[in-house]
Parts: structure tokens; C-alpha cells; sequence
């Protein structure tokens, strides 16, 4: 009898033994747990809009509406009237060719103006209404020359008018003194304007546009008459660095389209095969993806596993003038709103106590089917100092970074969950810090 008792007492103590065991053990895991907790570092990341992209670094070829002007008939010295990438009219004056014979024009109609001043300070001021009509006119000129100070060719067309008018004063006044020195000096200046414009051809334009002295060699291959013709490798047989402006050429001259030019590209990325055409892309210049450009897709030929892209755009044409190849983003798709890293976000198990009517949510067979809601939710750092869970809708992810939103009750509830959780739920808000866990 005694060693039943002893035995049972023995098996009350291993029983007991063996719980406290269990709780020894269960309050070191916990305790342990909570110090590893205290001792991982968290970082913070403060709300606030942003934006993330999606986008394509790649090349674009510049193809462009332009003609060579021929000036094969043209000899001297070229004589700039509209600088490169700038716009002329049509029949507007480009440039002047002169030969070696203006230099000596010049400097001897520079000397007769020397004499000419001298003889008109002598003669005094005179105040005729027609001396006065002069004045006013190349007072005129004189204001429309500042408005016009961007423009070297509207300031060399007013600077040549206020030659003119000028001149016409200097007669006047010469035929009103009554002084044949200052008449002789007059008609001797205008045979030497003769001879000037004898020594001197006008280029000028066929046709408006954009006047370029940056002529490469690739006009007849690289334009708009037929894309077809256009190939992977005819571009990427191009000889230039990208980003490396075409130099300007001291002959040669042409005209550009200056509404629109085109950009190729040589994609292989998924993005680029669900282009179709008459599509409409963005596309940002040399890594500058604050400023989008637009640009609709023109001509599609596949190469094997890639394919040659041909865009118009009408932005940029004046700087794309310049080069034959840059570099280019193709932008895919950009959202804006509140910018998170996607680190801290994780997913979220609503179990059935937390869904209403879990009858509704049962198979065509009767049976329950799985009432748990997987939500992707932050951790925000409550003003108790613990962490809150946030529901939030991921719009789109990119380079680390997310564009997130809060639920709207209606899509909660249409998922299944309470109205009583769905209203107890916490929300972000701009400038909330949630919690990035290392």
C-alpha cells in the first residue's frame, strides 16, 4: 500500500516537474523573443507623396523632314544671317557670301562715314520737318531693334534699314547746306554700296524652317521618306558618340521641319512589344525624368528578338537639331501619390471571425470554403508608441519604392470583413511614420 502511495506521489511531482518545466521554458523563449525585439533597430519612413517610374534607358537615332540647300554656286567668305537651329521665312536671307574685294569695300566706306560725320557736325543741326521725319523713323527702328534683341536676323534687317534711313538724312542735309563736299562724299559712298552688292550673293531659303549648318552625311539615309529603308543595323553602324552634338559645317547648309522630328529606338523589352501603332508614349531627354515629353509610335519592325521603334514627337525639335544620337528614357507607366519603400509592406490573414455571414461565403456543395482575406498592410508608429496595422492598396512598385493608398469601406466590406472591424480600422495619413523593420 505505502508504495502505491509513493508511486503515485512520485508521478504527481514528474507531472509537475514537467509543466513548470514547460513554463520555465516558455517564459525564456518569450523573454528571450522580447529582448531580440528591443535590440532590432527599426527605421522610420515619414509619409508624403511621391512619384515612382517605370522606364527604359536606352539610344534614339534622330531622323529628321530636312533638305541640303545646294551652294555649290556660292564662293567667299559665308556670312552668318540666321545662326544654327534658329527659324527663317520663306525666301528668308540665311547667309552672305562675299569675296576677298568686300573687305576693301568696307574699309573704304568706313572712311567716307568718318569724313561724312566730321562735314554734318561742321554744318550745324537742321531742323527741317523733313530732317525731323528721319529722325523719328530711325527713332523707331531703334526700339523695334531692342525688341527684337533675341533675333540676329531681325537685328541685322533693322540695322541695315537704319543704314538706309541715315543715308537719306546725310543727302538731305548735304542738299540743304548747299555743300558739294558732303553730296561728293555721298554719291562716292553709294558706287562703293554698288560694288558691294556686286561682290556679295544672298543665300536664301526655299522654303521656312529651321536653318542648320550641322550637315553629317546622313540626310539621304536617316529621314521620313521611308522608314523601310531604316534598319537595326544601319543604326547602329552610326559613328557617333551618344550625346555628341554633329558639327557645324562651314559650307554646307540645309533646311529642317521645325513642327516635328523623329526618334528611334532599338528595344527588346516587353514593355515595348505591346506598342501598337498610333500609340502614344513618353520619353524623358538624358535622365531628366521631371520633365515627360510625348510622342506617338509611327513605324514598328521586329529583327528577331528585338524591334526598331520610330517615334514623332513636336517637342524638342530645335535642340534634337543638333544631334543625330541621344539618350533617352522611354516611360512606361509613373504614379504619384503616397510613396513608401516596399519593404514595409507585408500581408495581412483575415480569419473568419473577422468575416461577416460566412454562410454567403460557403461552395455551391454546402461546405465552408477558405474564409481567409489576405490585405496588404504598414506598420505605423502610434502616438502610444506602439505599432498600429494600416490596410493599404498597392497601385504599382518600382525600384524598391511603392505608391499605396488607403481602403475605401466599401471595398473592405465587399471583401467580407465586418462593419464594426472595417469602422474600428486604422488609416494613413500624410506625415504618419511607418515602421521599415531591418
Amino acid at each position: 500500500m505505502s508504495n502505491t502511495t509513493e508511486l503515485k506521489n512520485n508521478t504527481k511531482q514528474n507531472i509537475l516537474f514537467l509543466v513548470l518545466s514547460i513554463v520555465i521554458v516558455l517564459i525564456i523563449y518569450i523573454l528571450f523573443q522580447f529582448v531580440n525585439y528591443l535590440n532590432k533597430p527599426n527605421s522610420y519612413v515619414l509619409v508624403q507623396n511621391g512619384r515612382i517610374t517605370s522606364f527604359e534607358d536606352t539610344v534614339a537615332y534622330v531622323i529628321r523632314d530636312e533638305k541640303i540647300i545646294d551652294t555649290s554656286e556660292y564662293s567667299g567668305k559665308r556670312e552668318k544671317v540666321v545662326l544654327d537651329a534658329n527659324r527663317v521665312s520663306k525666301n528668308g536671307l540665311i547667309a552672305n557670301y562675299t569675296n576677298d574685294d568686300s573687305k576693301n569695300i568696307d574699309e573704304q566706306i568706313e572712311k567716307i562715314d568718318i569724313e561724312l560725320q566730321s562735314l554734318l557736325e561742321k554744318v550745324g543741326t537742321d531742323r527741317s520737318q523733313e530732317v525731323k521725319n528721319y529722325d523719328k523713323k530711325i527713332e523707331e527702328l531703334l526700339y523695334k531693334m531692342i525688341e527684337k534683341k533675341d533675333s540676329i536676323s531681325d537685328l541685322k534687317s533693322y540695322t541695315q534699314d537704319i543704314s538706309n534711313e541715315l543715308e537719306k538724312k546725310a543727302i538731305l542735309i548735304g542738299k540743304n547746306s548747299h555743300d558739294d563736299s558732303i553730296n561728293n562724299l555721298i554719291k562716292e559712298r553709294m558706287e562703293l554700296e554698288k560694288d558691294h552688292q556686286k561682290n556679295k550673293s544672298e543665300l536664301r531659303a526655299e522654303t521656312a524652317g529651321l536653318v542648320s549648318y550641322r550637315v553629317d552625311g546622313y540626310e539621304d539615309t536617316l529621314n521620313d521618306s521611308s522608314f523601310s529603308k531604316i534598319s537595326i543595323d544601319k543604326l547602329s553602324n552610326i559613328k557617333y558618340v551618344t550625346n555628341q552634338m554633329v558639327p557645324i559645317d562651314d559650307n554646307k547648309v540645309k533646311i529642317i521641319n521645325n513642327f516635328y522630328t523623329y526618334l528611334a529606338v532599338i528595344a527588346s523589352s516587353e514593355e515595348s512589344k505591346q506598342l501598337h501603332l498610333n500609340d502614344t508614349v513618353k520619353y524623358a531627354l538624358n535622365g531628366d525624368l521631371s520633365n515627360y515629353y510625348k510622342a506617338t509610335v509611327q513605324y514598328i519592325a521586329k529583327e528577331g528578338n528585338k524591334q526598331l521603334i520610330i517615334f514623332k514627337t513636336t517637342n524638342n525639335v530645335e535642340k534634337l537639331s543638333k544631334y543625330r544620337k541621344v539618350n533617352i528614357d522611354l516611360v512606361w507607366w509613373d504614379y504619384e501619390g503616397i510613396k513608401v519603400p516596399t519593404s514595409a509592406i507585408h500581408e495581412k490573414e483575415i480569419f473568419d471571425n473577422e468575416i461577416e455571414d460566412i454562410e454567403q461565403l460557403s461552395g455551391d456543395s454546402g461546405e465552408l470554403i477558405n474564409t481567409k482575406q489576405i490585405i496588404n498592410q504598414v506598420k505605423v508608429l502610434g502616438v502610444t508608441g506602439y505599432p498600429k496595422d494600416v490596410f493599404v492598396k498597392v497601385k504599382n512598385s518600382a525600384g524598391g519604392f511603392s505608391i499605396i493608398e488607403n481602403y475605401e469601406d466599401q471595398e473592405l466590406l465587399d471583401m467580407g470583413l465586418t462593419k464594426s472591424y472595417v469602422n474600428d480600422r486604422a488609416k494613413l495619413n500624410l506625415y504618419d511614420k511607418v515602421i521599415v523593420e531591418n
